[in-house]
């Protein structure tokens, strides 16, 4: 509870990550846990955020967690978030998409 984290100076998590194969209820828990705390769901699919265009994606990003702000307390779920969330600089990585996944952690 949130005494006991403010007596041991422990920050609450931002944020959790759920993994796991296809049906094995992650979503249900971020649903579940959204109802005991009166929170909206916010779904997004990982190519919601992609486009063609130079720069998109960044902005899908930021009006994605301004809507979440605006709604809060709010849970975003992404599903299938290793379609745009590699890691940074590797081979088959361009810069738009280091930016993008830079724009992803700045607003986690």
């Amino acid at each position: 509870d949130a005494e006991t984290l403010d007596r041991l100076g422990i920050d609450p998590a931002n944020g959790t990550v759920l993994y796991g194969p296809p049906g094995n209820g992650k979503t249900f828990i971020c649903e579940a846990t959204a109802n005991e705390l009166d929170a909206v769901v916010l779904k997004v699919k990982g190519s919601d955020i992609l486009s063609k265009y130079v720069s998109e994606p960044e902005q899908n990003i930021d009006r994605l967690f301004a809507a979440a702000r605006e709604r809060a307390p709010c849970i975003v779920a992404f599903d299938e978030i290793d379609v745009f969330l590699k890691s940074r600089g590797e081979d088959d990585t361009s810069p738009g998409h280091d930016k993008m996944v830079g724009e992803f952690l700045a607003q986690t």
